[in-house]
């Protein structure tokens, strides 16, 4: 969902300093951080529009992936 439907960054932004150097290349591994994510401008309308044409899964992974 992160980068599609939530937008990951301000929510790892938000944490306290401390918790940001803590989980220093994994942020995801931050309890509850999923939590506070709020989602991408027009995410929510548009997978509602998709749900009213087809049958939807939501598949995610607690790992941030890196693509290099």
């Amino acid at each position: 969902m992160n980068g599609v439907l939530a937008d990951f960054m301000p929510a790892g932004d938000a944490l306290p300093s401390d918790a940001r150097t803590e989980y220093t290349g994994h942020l995801d591994d931050v309890p509850g951080i999923f939590a506070n994510m709020n989602p991408l401008p027009g995410a929510i309308k548009a997978f509602e529009e998709v749900c009213g044409h087809c049958g939807t899964r939501l598949l995610s992974t607690t790992r941030v992936l890196n693509r290099g």
